[in-house]
């Protein structure tokens, strides 16, 4: 009888044993997943800034993570004092009672993380996705050549890791290449509300843009709804007349009305040019970004927050008109709702441009300057008519037809029109800009590696043109790896963004303007590597807003190329 209680006593041990190897196991394969946050939480940094889920997860991180550790140093406790037993009966088993203790609190621990993983993965937006957002992060990276697609988008709205965007958000991509219908636009649709949207988008197919139902080649996965990705019917998809602007209209809003969700937009790899080629070159994985959606509704008109020239300015007759808003415009609703006026009456003819991130509108006259003037890069200038009280209309539209005036990225008409006037001189203004200063200065070492990257020009009653700043006319690279093959070749032109050479050149990046229209800005998504010599370039293709160009290339320290 004896014997038998010793060898059931000494199963149970084993039991327990065994039990204990494996939990010590996992706790030290999970610690790490744990106290790091790849998982279920984010970085401990978060906790001062990030939203009350990050903050939940970071405070459970480091109590788990502690908590864990105890429980481990426990169970080496109890092993400890069971090898250094001697036989002795009564250390033995107090040995048992805390490795029994130090199992059971594993146990718990354990259970935690795993039932603490799937709220916040919820709470996060990620439940309902296959654990997080599945294959659709492939292409989250995806910049490949060059700022964003590969270099082959300009810009989108919303923009990348965005937060706080309305349910009601309109989507805009911006290419710098024409795209083939078929890779925006699967089908016509055959009835409301699909149908009347596009109807008041293509003007009743009179403005030459195309509308119709998602194509496969691009979707949207929306973490607050029940549907991921969104069903391609449940879209709205335009393609502009110039074929380089896409917008997406989800028929049903975005996220939910209780928690933040995450959506994500991907761009197929099978999306081509109007002419057939690959429209994003090497990127096997297409292009993704995500943006944070909130639960409120936008339902405030956008205002027009800055104008050039402005009131009762006098200006030389080869000034570009710019109408800065205080938020991002729906690409559809600018042509035809900028209206400039020689008065009394004479409409004037020109083009109208929307840049700076869809927060400005210029318009750029077509008249002549009283034979051919150009500018200091050899291009031609036009001109407003001399001696002329110029007017511009910014108009507001009615509410039942969303492109009958300048309206927001979430729909919202202007509130009233918006009217201003200037005065033209007989002048034709022909200074090229320079830049005053630059961030960081040239040759700056111990550089964030987030850094804001600027340039400031020296401009006085003169603003930059936003239309021409872009990815291609201020950009920076990697000078340790690239070379710019217009330093050594005659045939190139040097400084050109095409002509720059290597792998992996360019980071992640977007530009966009200062309120003031003075200040260049280079937007980093990433942080750029350690230890890297980086190069800003500033290109001739930048112009003031008489049209003049940056030639010559002066400013603080520099080169000129």
């Amino acid at each position: 009888m004896l014997l038998k209680a010793k060898i059931k006593n000494s199963f149970n041990f084993s039991k327990i044993t065994v039990v204990s190897l494996v939990l010590m196991s996992a706790v030290i394969f999970l610690l790490p997943s744990i106290s790091q946050a790849q998982i279920l939480v984010p970085q401990v940094d978060n906790l001062s800034t990030g939203s009350i889920e990050e903050i939940a997860g970071t405070v459970i991180q480091l109590v788990l993570g502690l908590l864990g550790l105890i429980a481990l140093v426990i169970v080496l406790y109890a092993g400890f004092m069971w090898m250094t037993s001697g036989g002795n009966e009564e250390k033995i088993s107090k040995a048992k009672k805390i490795l029994s203790a130090g199992v059971i609190g594993l146990l718990i621990i354990l259970a935690s993380y795993a039932i603490t993983s799937f709220i916040l993965q919820v709470a996060q937006g990620g439940g309902g996705g296959g654990g997080g957002h599945g294959d659709y992060t492939e292409g989250l990276g995806g910049f490949g050549g060059g700022a964003l697609g590969g270099g082959v988008i300009e810009y989108h709205y919303p923009a990348r890791d965005a937060t706080n965007i309305p349910r009601n958000t309109l989507i805009m991509i911006s290419f710098k290449v024409r795209v083939a219908t078929s890779s925006v636009i699967a089908e016509s649709f055959t009835d409301n509300p699909g149908l009347g949207l596009c109807n008041n988008y293509t003007e009743n197919n009179t403005n030459g843009n195309e509308c119709g139902i998602l194509s496969s080649d691009i979707e949207i996965i929306d973490y607050g709804s029940e549907n991921i990705p969104l069903d391609p019917e449940d879209v709205v998809a335009v393609l502009t007349a110039d074929g380089k602007n896409i917008l997406l209209r989800p028929i049903e809003y975005l996220g939910n009305g209780e928690n933040s969700t995450d959506t994500i937009v991907y761009l197929g790899a099978g999306m081509v040019t109007a002419d057939g080629k690959d429209l994003f070159g090497g990127l096997e994985n297409g292009y993704a970004w995500q943006f944070e959606v909130s639960t409120f509704l936008d339902l405030t008109p956008p205002t027009v927050s800055f104008v050039w020239p402005g009131q009762d300015q006098i200006v030389a007759r080869n000034a570009i008109i710019q109408v800065n808003f205080s938020e991002p415009i729906n690409i559809l609703s600018v042509d035809g709702n900028i209206i400039v006026t020689n008065l009394p009456d004479e409409i004037l003819a020109g083009e109208l441009k929307i840049s700076n991130q869809y927060k400005t509108i210029e318009f750029l006259a077509a008249g002549d300057c009283g034979g051919a003037r150009v500018n200091s890069c050899g291009e031609e200038i036009f001109c407003l008519p001399a001696l002329a009280n110029i007017e511009t209309l910014v108009e507001a539209g009615e509410a039942d037809d969303p492109l009958s005036g300048i309206s927001d990225a979430a729909g919202n008409l202007l509130a009233e029109d918006y009217i201003w006037d200037f005065n033209t001189t007989n002048n034709v203004y022909t200074i090229s800009p320079i830049i005053e200063s630059t961030g960081p200065v040239n040759n700056e070492e111990n550089v964030q590696l987030n850094p804001n990257i600027w340039a400031l020009f020296d401009l006085t009653d003169v603003n930059i043109s936003p239309s021409s700043l872009n990815t291609d006319s201020f950009y920076i690279y990697d000078a340790d790896s690239c070379v710019d093959l217009g330093q050594d070749d005659p045939d190139l032109e040097a400084g050109h963004k095409e002509n720059i050479a290597g792998d992996n050149c360019f980071p992640a990046y977007s530009v966009y303007m200062s309120d003031d229209n003075k200040k260049c800005n280079i937007q980093i998504y990433n942080a750029l590597e350690n230890n890297i010599l980086y190069y800003p370039r500033i290109t001739s293709e930048i112009k003031d807003s008489y049209g003049n160009c940056f030639n010559p290339a002066e400013g603080p320290g520099g080169s000129e190329r």
